[in-house]
């Protein structure tokens, strides 16, 4: 929530808490005081209550309503009012609310202030009174009591709504959601433990709390863990659908982006920070797309608490910075509360994931072990990928030259280059008596020759075209829309730069001294004349003009192919 937007919410809640305080303790004093211990005991059940919130859809759901029930209908709205504030203060202490959300304290006592007196207001208006008696019965206010809870429960998530989409820059999109329907079908179930409580309470006094508010409170365990099993299950289904997903992902960038929105949609994450394991043993960090501001996703380097599960081997779970300080020296991990960081095996530590918020406690054991899983998913899938793309890069490639091969360069042809609009010309290149450097030389060196032709072509080459090499010492060339001028042009400037190198080779065949030799080269150029000519045909073409046109006339020349010529 802005700065603004909380200010305003203070000063609004001291206007109305303050005058709210002294009118409860002057106007109710006499209440307070003859049944103190009464209200105590609904006090207690209430908090104890409050231990056990059910989550829906990330909004918390106290199911306080049925021992409310019975406080309003016993004591009235004032004093009702009055222990919900402290039930309030007294969970929000709990669950140790950071600094920056201190509003979240005026904000929710403005909220159950509202609810209370516009509950209570409507049930008077309907027609009913308190305290339950002998006369009074609570049958013959069945109509206000219906009103009541319905009034107090829709308020209550109306004013929750207004405050969100007003205040704050978390939007609710729609009043009546899924939520909130599964917020009524508990009051539902919470709402007649109430008034069995009220029942019992007129019948036997606070003795009834204690019969009764032992079911209330096994009740509220056992609808909290249904909940949470519920979540916890609805979250193993999307760890589940992560990996299947995950499957069918083909490149890395892919992998990374489903990871990131997952984490995003499982976990309540800021930062996502995945480590992979190098082949030296150090950790590298793994950039995962973010949609978030730049500020959220700014650590860039290895922190304290990812090297610590690194070397211990053991996940971390932290709620809280002061948990985790001493391990973060080179503060990395700044406006960082909540740490979850697991280590990612296959047979040694592949990798390592870690969340942070900036909210204290917001992972908990659960999201550990789904963690766990998914990092084991991902790091698996990336290594699988790079182990794919590797295997297809050495299918492709030269392992000398680490240009491309021939038998990649062959099926480009055919499948890229057989339409008939396409225009691209083609550059055989033959080193001149290459067999006498291996033989004068060795084959090491003559392979070293290679690698620095390679690397020369490269350079010349670069974006213009597709170089491979087509044979012992041959290479081929492959230049996109170009016409046989340029391509002449080409193959005249790889000449030059070949016949102007120096090679610096050893002498492995006799006395091991270093050498320094020059080579040439003998190119054929060969253009596509037809649409119709197939791209084996203008290679062939490009063979031709070399063998014909530069080696038989004494080699170190360039011959550009035509068709009236040869």
């Amino acid at each position: 929530m802005p700065i603004k937007n909380q200010r305003l919410v203070w000063v609004i809640w001291f206007t109305i808490f303050t005058p709210f305080l002294i009118y409860s303790f002057s106007s109710k004093s006499e209440v307070l005081v003859n049944n103190w211990p009464d209200i105590l005991v609904f006090l207690i059940l209430m908090l104890i209550a409050s231990l056990f919130p059910i989550k829906f859809f990330n909004t918390p759901f106290m199911p306080i309503q049925g021992v409310s029930l019975t406080l309003f209908l016993f004591f009235g709205m004032v004093i009702e009012a009055l222990v919900i504030q402290i039930a309030i203060f007294s969970m929000l202490l709990r669950v140790r609310v950071p600094k920056e959300d201190a509003y979240r304290f005026p904000l929710n006592s403005l909220i159950f202030i509202g609810t209370s007196f516009g509950a209570g207001s409507l049930f008077y208006l309907t027609g009913g009174t308190v305290p339950i008696n002998e006369t009074n019965s609570i049958y013959s206010m069945i109509l206000p009591i219906i009103v009541y809870v319905s009034s107090y429960f829709l308020l209550n998530n109306y004013l929750i709504y207004i405050l969100k989409n007003t205040l704050s820059t978390l939007k609710i999109p729609k009043f009546f959601n899924r939520a909130l329907l599964l917020q009524a079908l508990t009051t539902l179930l919470v709402v007649p433990v109430g008034i069995t409580l009220t029942v019992s309470y007129h019948w036997s006094g606070y003795l009834a709390i204690i019969l009764v508010g032992i079911p209330i409170i096994a009740f509220f365990i056992i609808l909290q863990l249904y909940n949470r099993s519920r979540h916890d299950a609805r979250l193993l289904e999307k760890v589940s659908q992560f990996g299947h997903n995950i499957n069918d992902t083909s490149t890395i960038n892919d992998i990374l982006l489903l990871f990131s929105q997952s984490c995003r949609s499982i976990f309540s994450s800021e930062n996502i920070l995945l480590y992979e394991r190098q082949k030296n043993g150090k950790l590298h960090r793994i950039n995962v797309p973010s949609k978030l501001p730049e500020e959220m996703t700014s650590i860039t380097f290895q922190d304290g608490v990812t090297l610590e599960v690194f070397n211990t081997r053991k996940s971390l779970l932290f709620h809280s910075k002061n948990a985790w300080k001493h391990l973060d020296p080179l503060k990395e991990l700044t406006d960082t509360q909540s740490i979850l960081s697991v280590p990612v095996y296959r047979k040694q530590v592949a990798g390592i994931v870690t969340l942070t918020s900036s909210k204290p406690r917001v992972f908990g054991k659960v999201d550990l072990r789904l963690l766990e899983i998914m990092g084991n998913y991902t790091v698996v899938a990336l290594q699988n990928i790079r182990q794919l793309e590797q295997t297809k890069q050495e299918s492709i490639m030269c392992s000398l030259t680490k240009i491309y091969n021939f038998r990649y360069f062959e099926t480009l042809l055919k499948e890229q280059y057989n339409q008939d609009s396409l225009m691209y010309s083609m550059i055989l290149i033959d080193l001149d008596h290459f067999k006498r450097i291996n033989d004068a030389y060795g084959h090491y060196s003559g392979n070293k020759v290679l690698k620095e032709v390679a690397s020369i072509l490269r350079d010349l080459v670069g974006n213009k075209g597709v170089l491979a090499r087509y044979g012992g010492e041959e290479f081929v060339i492959l230049l996109d829309g170009q016409n046989s001028l340029n391509s002449t042009g080409l193959a005249n400037t790889i000449r030059e730069k070949l016949e102007n190198h120096i090679f610096y080779v050893t002498e492995d065949l006799s006395d091991g001294k270093d050498a320094d030799i020059c080579i040439t080269a003998s190119i054929g150029v060969a253009t596509k004349e037809e649409p119709s000519q197939s791209p084996l045909s203008v290679l062939r073409n490009a063979d031709r003009a070399m063998y014909t046109g530069a080696k038989e006339q004494g080699r170190n020349k360039v011959a550009v192919f035509a068709s009236t010529s040869f």
